[in-house]
C-alpha cells in the first residue's frame, strides 16, 4: 500500500508523462507541417512517454480514452489517419501502432507485448478483445510487380474486424479483409486469411475451424 506522499509523487509523475507526451506530439507535428487532434483523458497511465511519428503534411486524430494504459517502448505512427483507444485499453510494451486509415480499439482491448498493427484502411477491435504477444494485424499487403516497379509501391487493402471477447494467441498473423466473430479463439502461430465465424476455435497455416465453442463449455 503506497503512503500518501508516495501516491502523490506517483500521480505527479504520471501527469508529467502526459504533459511530455502532449509536447512531443505538438513538436513532431509542427516539424512535419502536419496536424494531430490529440485527445487524452487525464486518467490515462503512460508507463513511459510513447515514441511518435507523424507523416509530413498529414491531418491526424489520436484519442486515448479513460483508464487506458500504454506501456514502455510503444511507438505510434500517424500517417494521415485516426487512432482511437477505448476505455481501459491496455497497450503493452514494444507495441507498434501504424495508422493511415481508421483504427479503433474498444473497451478493455489488450494488445500484448510486441503486437504490430498496420492500418491502411480500417481495423476495428470490439470490446474485450485480446491479442497475444508478437502478433501482426495488417489490413494491406504488397503485390508482385514487374522489374521496373518497386514492390513497396504496389499494395491493396481491405478492412479487418476483430469481434467481442476474442482471444488471439501469440505470434498470430491476421491478413487483410478478415472478420473474426465474437467469442472466437485463434491458436498461437496461426495465419488467418479467411473469416472465422463467431464461437469457433481456429488454428493453423492457413487457419481453419477446429471446434465449435459452446456456451455450456465455459
Amino acid at each position: 500500500m503506497l503512503s500518501g506522499a508516495a501516491a502523490r509523487l506517483r500521480h505527479l509523475a504520471a501527469r508529467a508523462r502526459i504533459v511530455r507526451f502532449r509536447a512531443r506530439v505538438r513538436f513532431v507535428a509542427l516539424a512535419a507541417h502536419a496536424t494531430v487532434d490529440l485527445q487524452i483523458h487525464p486518467s490515462v497511465v503512460l508507463e513511459d512517454v510513447p515514441e511518435i511519428y507523424v507523416r509530413e503534411g498529414t491531418h491526424n486524430r489520436l484519442v486515448i480514452g479513460p483508464r487506458a494504459v500504454i506501456g514502455s517502448l510503444v511507438r505510434i505512427e500517424l500517417r494521415g489517419g485516426e487512432l482511437v483507444m477505448g476505455d481501459g485499453a491496455d497497450i503493452r510494451r514494444l507495441c507498434r501502432l501504424n495508422t493511415q486509415g481508421t483504427c479503433r480499439l474498444g473497451a478493455e482491448v489488450l494488445l500484448s507485448t510486441g503486437v504490430h498493427v498496420h492500418c491502411s484502411e480500417h481495423i476495428a477491435f470490439d470490446d474485450w478483445a485480446i491479442v497475444g504477444e508478437f502478433s501482426t494485424i495488417a489490413d494491406s499487403n504488397h503485390l508482385r510487380t514487374g522489374v521496373d516497379q518497386h514492390v513497396y509501391h504496389s499494395s491493396e487493402s481491405a478492412p479487418i474486424h476483430i469481434g467481442r471477447n476474442v482471444w488471439i494467441g501469440a505470434k498470430v498473423t491476421i491478413a487483410k479483409g478478415v472478420t473474426i466473430g465474437d467469442q472466437c479463439f485463434i491458436g498461437a502461430n496461426s495465419v488467418v486469411t479467411r473469416d472465422v465465424e463467431a464461437w469457433w476455435l481456429a488454428a493453423g497455416i492457413p487457419a481453419a475451424p477446429i471446434k465449435r465453442l459452446e456456451q455450456h463449455d465455459v
